[in-house]
């Protein structure tokens, strides 16, 4: 009885330490969000042209843009929606990852697919399912079998950039196969700059990944007070 009780007051210290922690990121009374936007263009060797569109949405109104450099600087609590357009050409796959730096919460919730005329859809209603790691969004095929793409298709997402310190800010794009096998990789694309706001010893890959656990956890309570 003794060990649940001690159990218990740590679990709930722990939730209170976060609560206040992302708080401190994203304060209940934060101004009116800014959004900042950049795009890039860069052409597949199918001939598709793929045009991604990075917006920042802040509350604390720091996230920025910054042209010269094609990067984009955000903070740990910021939330980026990231949009895909490819026009022309034809392109078999059965996975495409976006690796993006930082990935905290992943908004399953608000993906969209569309192909041609037909949607926006669900991705579950598209065919295709989506999962995240700390430096990338991964989307697979429900049955594990290659689509073929063709002209105007759109990808829509967002995530919630998590505390994790992931290395490379550079994005890119690239399409598998059934087997594993890279079908292709995009250049280098726009850099997302995360600027750390937290001890660095919260943004090890350890630590950082109870804590972003732990927002998206308590995702409900902290979207209800307006905190994230």
């Amino acid at each position: 009885m003794h060990f649940s009780t001690t159990a218990s007051r740590f679990y709930a210290a722990t939730a209170a330490a976060t609560v206040l922690a992302i708080a401190s990121l994203h304060p209940a009374a934060a101004s009116e969000q800014q959004s900042n936007t950049l795009t890039s263009t860069t052409m597949l060797p199918t001939q598709a042209k793929i045009t991604k569109t990075f917006t920042v949405s802040s509350t604390k109104g720091t996230a920025r843009t910054d042209p010269g450099s094609n990067s984009i600087i955000v903070r740990p609590g910021d939330t980026i929606s990231v949009k895909i357009e490819s026009q022309g050409g034809r392109t078999e796959f059965s996975e495409l990852t976006e690796f993006v730096p930082s990935v905290g919460r992943l908004h399953t919730e608000s993906i969209t697919f569309k192909e041609g005329g037909n949607g926006p859809h669900a991705l579950s209603t598209a065919g295709w399912n989506a999962t995240s790691q700390a430096d990338r969004v991964i989307f697979r095929t429900n049955d594990g079998k290659p689509k073929s793409i063709t002209l105007d298709t759109t990808l829509e997402y967002s995530y919630t950039v998590g505390v994790r310190t992931t290395g490379d800010p550079s994005t890119r794009l690239q399409l598998s196969n059934s087997d594993s096998n890279t079908v292709l990789t995009s250049p280098d694309g726009p850099k997302i700059r995360v600027e750390r706001t937290l001890p660095s010893w919260l943004s090890g890959s350890f630590p950082g990944a109870i804590f972003d656990s732990l927002t998206n956890l308590l995702s409900p309570i902290l979207r209800a007070f307006k905190i994230i």
